[in-house]
């Protein structure tokens, strides 16, 4: 073999040797999957109210949303210990503006529509340095009675 020839077989040898070492390395027992699965059931968002909807309590984050006993809600304050709710959507919620409940832990307001939205605790939004610009945070957490 001259040395020419002898220069281009070595590395495809090589090569050749390392991926049948490559696959073959391993046992069929090695067939399980590298991440495990949760034992509990990740829930979806709801798209829209519950065909029936009933009392609910949930704690929302200043500026996420959510729906709370048939009514999508969203925190727009948190702060000096009271919280603002504002009603997006829902049963008989109106398209045009939206219904807003603020107030401090305790408080109860019934809406027009006959759902009752209660503010259970306010844990305000923290105060930002002088200058600084972002939510801080803070939530609420509200209990919905859809009327009966």
């Amino acid at each position: 073999m001259s040395q020419r020839a002898h220069r281009r077989t070595v590395p495809i040898l090589l090569t050749g040797v390392l991926m049948f070492a490559a696959v073959g390395c391993g046992s069929s027992e090695e067939t399980r999957p590298m991440t495990k699965s949760s034992p509990q059931s990740i829930p979806a968002a709801r798209l829209s109210p519950p065909a029936n909807p009933q009392k609910e309590t949930n704690t929302l984050a200043r500026g996420t949303t959510s729906w709370v006993g048939g009514l999508r809600l969203g925190v727009a304050s948190a702060q000096s210990d009271s919280g603002t709710v504002v009603v997006l959507d829902g049963y008989g919620v109106p398209r045009e503006n939206n219904w807003r409940v603020t107030g401090k832990a305790g408080h109860s307001e019934k809406l027009a529509n006959g759902y009752t939205i209660s503010i259970d605790k306010v844990v305000n939004a923290k105060k930002l340095e002088k200058g600084m610009i972002g939510s801080g945070g803070g939530s609420v957490t509200v209990t919905v009675t859809p009327p009966k």
